[in-house]
């Protein structure tokens, strides 16, 4: 697969699986989103819409079956990696969401933020919980 560094600003692969994950943004799109190749086929899977603004940074859980998306509008989304399904918003910043990692054990997710703050979620238990937003 080849595209052009002006089409893509993140990439992050899942070891183990064989798709990648990149926030790519072409002209013809309407809006910034993640979609996740097949990189041995090289063909899009999924695309996965929802981030009001542009997605800034993502991460694969360890286990690879959720991917942390976090976004200019302030948010961060959590996706099932194997459907697509948008599966919970999470909101505490108030700017831009530059960092989303998960610990190695996958009970935590980190991310930062250009307000200035560092945000530890409680992985096990934001899955567990039920998604009222959209």
């Amino acid at each position: 697969m080849k595209l052009s560094m002006n089409e893509v600003t993140i990439i992050c692969f899942v070891r183990g699986i064989r798709v990648g994950s990149g926030a790519i943004r072409k002209s013809h799109l309407p809006a910034w989103g993640n979609r996740l190749w097949d990189t041995i086929a090289n063909k899009e899977m999924k695309r996965l819409k929802g981030h009001k603004e542009s997605v800034r940074c993502v991460a694969f859980s360890p286990d690879g079956k959720t991917l942390a998306s976090g976004s200019s509008d302030t948010t961060i989304r959590l996706w099932d990696a194997a459907t697509g399904e948008h599966k919970r918003t999470l909101n505490g910043h108030t700017a831009n969401v530059d960092i989303v990692t998960f610990s190695p054990d996958g009970k935590t997710l980190a991310t930062g933020s250009q307000d200035g703050t560092a945000l530890i979620w409680d992985f096990a238990s934001i899955v567990d919980s039920v998604d009222t937003q959209n």
